[in-house]
């Protein structure tokens, strides 16, 4: 038998999926985005509370914090955990990434989808996969320039063995300032229009979702049309503000 939630890490989801229902309703949405909780900062514990919560959608940016979380909640009882990669992704560990996580948020190269569809055949896998692209022209960032996104959706939708779930992008880094929130929110509604241009491609939700908005910026990224919310600070900082004046978090990507 295993102990309830923690809490403050029960008070700290419900708050935050309260906001994220608040501002759906506003919005006019028929259903709030999802929500991702972003381990990457946390022992697996931790964030083995808000799974004894309710919360079953998790993130990590790097393979060895995902297989040691994903190992130690399997050990504890939460096997239907779902995880979510979120960093940059080097080709020679998608292999050890492909056998832990359910969904990638971060491919941003032709040979990167060219070596996930090769070990997905092999593994007999069918991984989620959104394409990450580069909207705000930092050096810091990958992803796919929008000029590349034709021939990038060309190789995703020739893989057979990979399910094309969507486009993920992330907003500047900044303050907390009302130049960075409108940027954030320009970045949010670029890529919001880059997905229906490619809407008519047979996507494996039936449209491409829209994987944008962290701790700082997500109510910019929930009007924009977000699908995946990918939220940490909020989630776990110990005395966390509210979601919308959280201090903008580093970026959930890095290196695998």
């Amino acid at each position: 038998m295993h102990p309830g939630p923690n809490n403050h890490q029960s008070h700290r989801l419900n708050a935050v999926l309260a906001e994220i229902d608040a501002a759906s309703r506003s919005a006019g949405r028929a259903a709030p985005p999802r929500l991702i909780a972003v381990t990457k900062s946390v022992p697996p514990e931790v964030a083995h509370g808000l799974y004894l919560a309710g919360q079953r959608d998790f993130g990590e940016n790097r393979l060895a914090e995902l297989e040691r979380k994903r190992a130690w909640f399997e050990a504890h009882g939460a096997a239907d955990a779902r995880w979510h990669f979120l960093g940059h992704l080097q080709r020679n560990k998608a292999r050890r990434v492909l056998r832990l996580a359910q969904a990638i948020h971060s491919v941003d190269s032709l040979a990167l989808i060219e070596t996930l569809e090769r070990i997905s055949a092999e593994e007999g896998l069918r991984p989620a996969v959104f394409l990450e692209l580069a909207l705000t022209g930092e050096a810091t960032k990958t992803g796919f320039d929008p000029q590349q996104l034709p021939a990038a959706l060309e190789a995703l939708f020739a893989a057979r063995h990979l399910e094309p779930r969507g486009l993920m992008a992330m907003a500047a880094l900044g303050g907390d300032d009302g130049a960075t929130r409108t940027a954030a929110a320009q970045t949010f509604e670029s890529l919001a229009r880059i997905a229906a241009r490619c809407a008519d491609r047979p996507w494996g939700q039936g449209r491409p979702e829209l994987s944008m908005g962290m701790s700082s910026d997500w109510p910019a990224a929930l009007a924009a049309g977000s699908d995946w919310l990918r939220i940490g600070t909020a989630l776990f900082a110990a005395e966390a503000p509210a979601p919308q004046a959280a201090p903008r978090t580093a970026s959930p990507g890095g290196s695998a």
